[in-house]
């Protein structure tokens, strides 16, 4: 049956390459035809991917009417190459004329050399001792209110005891109109009472005191006004909540009006009423006896318990069943407990979900000693030795079972060997037992069963118990019990009942009870976590109250992560310090390499400071830090390093918390700019808030809102003394004006509205910036591709034209191209495109840093960098400046491109054509020029592999560093024969790097491996400098148990990733009917050069298809043609139909297509099933079979492998490796066509955004990855192109159609599976011709289509693991 749905397969597929398809459009009558092909049925074995070795070529660009027909003359090299030399120095020029007129570079300069500065005021341990002072304040001030909080519960419980307090007010009731949005709670809110949220089992007559708390916690957000949740959790199961809420935005983990919550069952409670470290074992029963609806119901119970934890607590899973099973996804989980961190838990979820029961009844009961001494091993390996007589238990094992035995005497043993175990550590264990009960049936013998496990009771003979229990009630036998064993007694645990219908929260959620009490009034510090209530990032301050020292419940208040180490998130003095705070376990809060808390919207995983804080010896620095000390060391910034850096950290007082300064360089001084006086000549500031104050010539530019008469100015939130207070208060028109009124002050009357101490200065001296680009936008010949232009200070003073309305969440000093030009100090930075989020479409940054003044006027790359000018432009105009600088890239066989240092393409032709499928963002050379990208990795010092550790996705990055310093030019030189030439030369006084080249032939076949699915590296196991590859991700692997990396995995730390940016919302009214600022006149524009790359204009030349060409062109606005296409979906949402050209391409005489149409989908759908079917059972038998090999992963070169010659042809026992009937072959197919799988015309591609993202974001150039499989286990080595002579890398076709021999040189080889024997074959890449025939045991009894020719290799015998398919062979013209 397999066979024959095999041989329907490949005889549609054979059918549908046949067919013709003709389209009349118009007068004319065109027909598309699918090139003739030699189709040939070959035996191929099972697991052999025929698609796998499809190599990558090189992309085609649009073809202009002005562009040549003439083949570059290759007799004129030499002459290319002094030309490209030269032009790339032209290239330079403009570039450095772009930043001294059009950004005023010069001038700007010349204006911070002429100020005088004076010493900063600070030193480095006075500004460590302000953030610490800051982040202690702001604790000191929620600590008091908690105090204050804690108290008034206390009284209050006392006064309940005479006169109950019962009244409540219930959050669920609430109506919807007494709610408000709050953005700092960001969920609906009504600070005019608070309300309470209560567990279902709540007894009669519980103390509810939520009117009473009401004014109470008023009066606390009063002195507090920064602070978000207030609450009161009690005992008895009545948790009281400020400001009240509907729980209407409530995540489906997180509080709800769900009657089974309980706030008992929280960590935050938890952690706080039982602040000692927890060692929990959650054991689960999985054996035959024990029913679906059982086990359905302990995995229920099973994830509840876990969610109990904190990260400070420990805990492991184990399945129990006739064997034991733990989790696999680290191995520590069988062996050890591990931090009960969000990485752990939802690992362990996964497990616990995954438990399946014994399925064989024949087993019999469920091995209840095998599963708790697994429990025990566990445990002992985290506990330290203790002194008998002073242990005190803080172990728990949480027992889920339906108590079944084989009977009374299993039930003992069991029993006996839980005390036996308990013993040998002290009785630090609690057993907590949950009886599993089906269908209201109790069985009496399996519940006392559970019992006694849980009451660690054994029975002798005599009837009489050595138990806890017993020892307990009778002082006599206490005593006894002490002094025979000399060990404290155990602690009882006791026995649930669980069915259906119970609270899974208000049981199981509470078996931490029975762990020792400790009366203490010391506040608990949360770990940051994302509120389940409005999402916002925050840390918890909580205490337990006490009546008589007995604990009643605990008093909270939530905290801000943002508002509480705003001073640290925000700390820097340019791009030579920083600042970050760890607790006293290591984990780092804040730290440049993780996010904003303001832009942390999902849990996080917490990382060690150390892996953060790669310098030798800086866990000197850490164990201080720990041990809340302070001090400061200077140590190497890394081991091949000679320069330093400084730490100096101190504690915070009253806080688990310490803060640490790092200082790059180490002996430099921070100076600051002397007190500046406006001048009148500088005319007024206008504030970017042109909605709050809108000036007589507003204008749209572009989506946003701004003035054309002036520039605007914008202070970031690292402006602010306090950034949150910025960010989450609404700016209105009144506190605008006073932020103007004080900038304007010469006086020094005016009170500062909350800027830090040098804003003032920086603003007065960037004023004079806006005369200069005014200056020269009245005489600019750029205009037409400027999108704008800008200055940022490191104090975050921004300004831009045109003016425009930013959102204040905008951190400037956090954009790539900000970065990237303090990367590259003295050089002009140029970025890779990226999509403007203000609708200037793809545009692509030059930026470069202003130095702080001197006397001199000179400057080099060390001196400290002041702010950083910019200017955008449209990426159309930086494929301009080739074509204008190099005519030679209109040839047809010619290609130029322009990388910048990472390898990330500017300019390209498949960046700027037509019908471009997903984004043009982070597109690299390795995806658009894979046999450059092969070639120049072997040019020593040229480009680096580099790889660094992304902490915040736990993902290795893999990137490429190109030498900016190289001089000369690069061409082909392992390729030196092949038909594909190539130059580059970087351009002098940048980051950038230009290079040309020339394709003579229709195919290349070289590729630089990327996944199609995703961006995961297709080898994680190794990365070689000379391995071509796409910049790709790993999974970083972390022992969850010791938090810790391999040695290898030890990376440095990856830039934190870029945010998104959002446009704010303006009112439509304000915006009605404005004009734009610039007049593109797209219209107007009536050949192809004069559209080409204007500012918001298209050359629209693809009809709406996306594929049918235009009979007349034209240029049209972006949103009528993005991308060329007409009518193509805009990444801002906007596009739009326009029927101003319809007279061009639609005359009313085209044919009818729409049944042509309509069947030519449906051949396509069929097409596109039948080869997903072929796919996927191929890849799934070639996984089961590689499965079956001891070392069935391939590797990504064969380097120091054995060169053993292999001239033979393939034999089954030797060169076919033939292992146990399977046949493992190597067959190379040529691309299907000239563009690669590269080319945006050919398919659609993968775009995936990182969390969070916004289509402003990049994915990193994984959108036009190659067609290969994903897995890294189907990897195909990239293996340098060889030329033969005499051969030219040609196809060579016999007399007979049907019989074909391909001469490829050296094609990529699958590794053959290994040996049976020990004699090895010889792995050395020679030049080979494949002729390949049907096995002479196929052609027997048929008839005999093939004649075996001399040389050719005879496949084996047919067998199960064969099947024929269509083989599709291209002619290849390798000749240069």
């Amino acid at each position: 049956m397999a066979a024959m749905r095999l041989n329907i397969l490949t005889n549609m597929l054979l059918t549908s390459f046949m067919i013709l398809i003709f389209i009349e459009a118009g007068e004319t009558k065109k027909s598309i035809q699918l090139y003739n092909t030699s189709v040939n049925t070959y035996s191929i074995p099972l697991g052999h991917d025929i698609y796998q070795n499809l190599g990558g070529g090189s992309n085609s660009k649009s073809k202009k009417p002005n562009e040549s027909k003439e083949k570059v003359d290759s007799s004129s090299d030499a002459e290319i190459s002094s030309k490209l030399l030269r032009e790339a120095g032209v290239l330079a020029n403009k570039f450095k004329d772009i930043v001294d007129t059009e950004l005023a570079y010069k001038s700007m300069q010349r204006v911070y050399d002429s100020v005088e500065y004076v010493d900063g005021a600070l030193t480095e341990s006075e500004q460590l001792q302000e953030l610490t002072f800051s982040v202690g304040t702001k604790l000191a001030k929620y600590l008091k209110q908690l105090d204050y909080n804690k108290n008034n519960v206390e009284k209050l419980y006392q006064a309940h005891r005479s006169q109950p307090i019962l009244a409540g007010r219930s959050c669920c009731k609430l109506q919807s109109q007494t709610l408000h949005y709050s953005s700092v709670f960001k969920c609906n809110i009504s600070q005019e009472n608070a309300c309470d949220l209560s567990s279902p089992v709540v007894p009669s007559g519980a103390f509810n005191p939520v009117k009473n708390l009401t004014q109470i916690f008023k009066n606390t957000m009063k002195k507090c006004h920064l602070a978000m949740w207030q609450y009161w959790s009690s005992e008895e199961g009545v948790h009281v909540v400020y400001p009240s809420t509907g729980f209407s935005n409530i995540n489906s983990v997180g509080m709800s009006c769900d009657e089974s919550w309980d706030a008992r069952s929280r960590p935050v409670y938890s952690s706080t009423v039982r602040p000692q470290q927890k060692k929990v074992v959650i054991l689960i029963e999985r054996g035959s006896w024990v029913s679906n609806e059982q086990l359905k119901l302990a995995q229920e119970a099973a994830v509840v318990a876990l969610g109990v934890l904190c990260e400070h607590d420990l805990v492991g899973v184990v399945a129990v069943g006739s064997t034991i099973e733990t989790c696999q996804s680290d191995s520590c989980y069988g062996k050890s407990l591990a931090p009960a961190s969000i990485d752990t838990k939802q690992q362990l979820i996964t497990f616990i979900k995954s438990i399946s029961k014994d399925s064989d009844s024949s087993l019999g009961s469920t091995n209840h000693t095998l599963g708790l001494k697994k429990a025990f091993s566990m445990i002992k390996q985290v506990i330290e030795p203790e002194y008998n007589n002073v242990s005190l238990a803080d172990c728990i094992i949480v027992y889920i079972s339906s108590g079944n035995t084989s009977g009374k005497d299993e039930a003992k043993k069991v029993v006996k060997t839980v005390v036996d175990e308990n013993q040998q550590i002290n009785n630090r264990v609690i057993i907590m037992t949950y009886a599993l009960i089906d269908d209201g049936r109790t069985g009496l013998e399996e519940l006392a069963f559970l019992r006694d496990l849980a009451e660690q009771n054994t029975k002798e003979e005599s009837g009489k118990t050595t138990s806890g229990k017993q020892a307990a009630t009778d002082p006599m036998r206490s005593s006894k019990v002490k002094q025979e064993s000399g060990l404290p007694l155990p602690q009882k645990g006791a026995m649930t009942v669980l069915n259906q219908m119970s609270n899974l929260p208000s049981t199981i959620g509470r078996f931490y009870i029975n762990l020792p009490v400790y009366v203490l009034s010391n506040p608990t510090f949360s770990l940051p976590y994302i509120d389940p209530i409005g999402e916002a990032y925050i840390i918890s301050l909580t205490k337990p109250c006490f009546y008589n020292q007995e604990l009643i419940g605990i008093v909270g208040i939530d905290v801000s992560v943002g508002d509480l180490l705003e001073d640290i998130t925000y700390y820097h003095e340019g791009e030579v310090s920083y600042a970050f705070i760890a607790d006293k376990n290591g984990n780092a809060l804040s730290h440049p390499s993780l996010p904003r808390p303001l832009f942390v919207k999902t849990q996080p995983s917490f990382v060690d400071i150390a892996l953060l804080e790669q310098a030798p010896g800086f866990d000197a620095v850490k164990k201080s830090m720990m041990s809340g000390d302070r001090g400061q060391l200077i140590l190497r910034q890394s081991i091949n390093s000679t320069a330093d850096v400084k730490f100096i950290w101190m504690p915070v007082p009253g806080s688990p918390y310490s803060i640490c300064i790092v200082r790059l360089e180490a002996n430099q001084k921070m100076r600051h700019l002397q007190q500046m006086k406006m001048a009148s000549s500088d005319g007024s500031i206008l504030y970017h808030r042109l909605d709050l104050i809108p000036t007589n010539a507003m204008c749209m530019h572009l989506k946003q809102l701004g003035t054309k008469t002036s520039g605007t100015l914008m202070l970031a939130a690292s402006s602010f003394n306090s950034p949150y207070q910025h960010i989450s208060q609404e700016e209105t028109k009144h506190v605008v004006q006073g932020y103007l009124a004080y900038l304007n002050d010469n006086t020094m009357l005016i009170s500062n509205p909350g800027f830090k101490p040098t804003i003032k200065n920086d603003v007065r001296v960037t004023k004079g910036i806006e005369k200069f680009w005014m200056s020269q936008i009245r005489k600019s010949e750029l205009n037409d591709y400027i999108v704008r232009r800008y200055l940022v200070t490191i104090t975050g003073v921004l300004r831009m034209y045109p003016g425009t309305l930013m959102d204040k969440n905008y951190e400037p000093s956090l954009r790539s191209w900000y970065v990237r030009a303090l990367d590259n100090p003295g050089l002009v930075t140029v970025s890779s495109p990226y999509l403007d989020v203000g609708g200037g479409g793809y545009v692509v940054t030059i930026s470069h840093v202003l130095y702080e003044g001197s006397s001199t006027g000179k400057h080099d790359p060390s001196d400290r960098v002041v702010a950083v000018v910019g200017i955008d432009f449209t990426i159309r105009y930086f494929y301009k400046l080739l074509l204008d600088t190099l005519p030679m890239c209109r040839h047809s066989t010619v290609r130029c491109f322009m990388i910048d240092d990472a390898g990330y393409l500017i300019a390209h032709p498949s960046l700027v054509e037509p019908a471009g499928k997903g984004p043009i963002e982070k597109q690299h050379v390795t995806h658009k020029e894979p046999l450059v990208a092969n070639d120049i990795l072997n040019h020593q010092g040229f480009v680096k592999k580099k790889s660094c550790n992304s902490y915040p996705d736990d993902t290795i990055q893999r990137l490429y560093q190109f030498n900016t310093s190289w001089t000369g030019l690069l061409f082909n030189l392992l390729h030196k024969d092949h038909c594909q030439k190539y130059k580059i030369v970087p351009i002098p006084g940048t980051n950038a790097f230009m290079g040309i080249v020339n394709e003579t032939c229709d195919m290349i076949t070289t590729f630089c491996p990327c996944s199609t699915v995703d961006r995961v590296c297709l080898n994680c196991h190794r990365m070689e400098q000379t391995e071509c590859e796409c910049p790709c991700e790993c999974t970083l692997k972390i022992d969850q148990c010791g938090g810790t990396i391999t040695l290898n995995d030890k990376k440095p730390s990856c830039p934190c990733p870029e945010e998104p940016v959002i446009l704010p919302k303006v009112d439509a009214s304000l915006t009605q009917d404005l004009p734009q600022c610039y007049e593109s006149n797209c219209k107007a524009r009536t050949t192809y050069d004069s559209c080409f790359g204007v500012l918001d204009c298209e050359w629209c030349e693809i009809d709406q298809d996306g594929s049918t060409l235009l009979s007349s062109p034209y240029c049209a606005t972006q949103r009528e043609c993005f991308g060329g296409v007409l009518g193509a979906k805009s990444p801002y949402g906007d596009e739009e139909y326009s029927t101003f050209n319809e007279k061009y391409y639609n005359d009313g005489t085209g044919a009818q297509v729409g049944p042509m149409a309509g069947g030519l989908m449906g051949f396509i759908v069929v097409l596109a099933l039948s080869f997903f079917i072929y796919r996927h059972n191929v890849h799934r038998l070639q996984r089961l079979e590689m499965a079956n090999y001891q070392d069935a992963s391939v590797r990504m070169s064969q380097e120091n492998e054995a060169d053993i010659e292999d001239d033979s042809p393939m034999d089954p026992t030797r060169g076919g490796g033939a292992i146990g009937g399977h046949i493992h072959a190597n067959i190379v197919l040529a691309a299907l066509d000239r563009p690669s799988p590269y080319h945006q015309r050919m398919r659609h591609h993968v775009w995936r955004h990182h969390h969070g993202g916004t289509p402003s974001e990049s994915d990193h150039g994984y959108s036009t990855m190659t067609p290969h499989e994903d897995s890294e286990y189907h990897y195909v080595e990239p293996e340098p192109l060889h030329h033969e002579r005499g051969y030219h890398g040609r196809a060579e076709f016999s007399d007979d159609a049907s019989s074909v021999s391909t001469s490829l040189i050296d094609p990529p080889l699958l590794n053959p599976p290994p040996r049976v024997s020990s004699e090895r074959q010889s792995r050395r890449n020679k030049a080979r011709s494949y002729h390949i025939v049907p096995s002479q045991d196929i052609l027997e009894g048929q008839e005999k289509l093939i004649e075996p020719l001399p040389g050719q290799t005879v496949l084996p015998s047919s067998s199960s693991s064969m099947f024929q398919v269509p083989v599709q062979v291209h002619h290849v013209d390798t000749a240069f």
